[in-house]
């Protein structure tokens, strides 16, 4: 379930907004003394790439899960557009995988996804998640490991896939998914309790389907 390599194509994307982008940073840097404004502007361009390149293949996994396969490269690209435009509001030092992670959030979310199922506390019944008896551990049998995994993710709620894939499968604190999706510390605990337990009986489902023993 990791990355396989992609090619990016970043470095062309980002010279569509060079020109604009590019121009008012450089005349800042010209101005306080950093050289000619096209020098300027194309080492803060390197210092971005080299800051934002190591996550690309992060970034699509994210993509993939959040809004589906199809869309996913297309999210990736825009998000890093936006990255570069509001590069000037990044905190140098900062961690810039939940910054880059909130970018691409906010790209999935508004591409208008028909089938958002974002779910409410009040309607977890009616996916069965208070009242179903998931198992304890989940499946380890090699057959599950990567087509289940991932059929069972989508069949998450949005609102839940989303801490269970920053949280399972990209390793981020509570802190910083909490900062990724604008919500409180508690609410990352809550739903990530809940959307493992969802995750555990659809696998759950699946390994009894498959005839896969449960790990006990």
């Amino acid at each position: 379930m990791r990355g396989r390599g992609r090619r990016w194509n970043t470095p062309l994307v980002l010279a569509d907004t060079a020109s604009t982008t590019d121009a008012g940073r450089g005349r800042e840097a010209v101005a306080s003394g950093g050289g000619t404004a096209e020098g300027a502007a194309e080492r803060r361009r390197a210092e971005f790439e080299e800051l934002v390149l190591p996550h690309l293949d992060a970034m699509y996994r994210v993509a993939v899960r959040l809004g589906g396969r199809e869309r996913a490269e297309d999210a990736v690209q825009e998000a890093v557009l936006r990255a570069w435009r509001y590069y000037a509001t990044f905190q140098q030092g900062a961690e810039v995988r939940p910054w880059l992670f909130a970018i691409l959030r906010n790209v999935v979310y508004e591409r208008g996804r028909r089938q958002r199922r974002r779910l409410k506390t009040s309607s977890l019944d009616a996916y069965g998640a208070d009242n179903v008896v998931a198992p304890a551990r989940l499946p380890l049998d090699e057959r599950i490991r990567d087509e289940a995994i991932l059929a069972a993710l989508e069949r998450l709620p949005q609102d839940y896939r989303a801490v269970v894939v920053l949280a399972l499968i990209e390793d981020l604190k509570y802190r910083e998914i909490a900062e990724v999706l604008g919500i409180p510390i508690g609410t990352v605990m809550s739903r990530l309790h809940r959307g493992r337990k969802l995750l555990r009986y659809f696998l759950g489902q699946y390994a009894a389907e498959a005839g896969v023993s449960q790990a006990g």
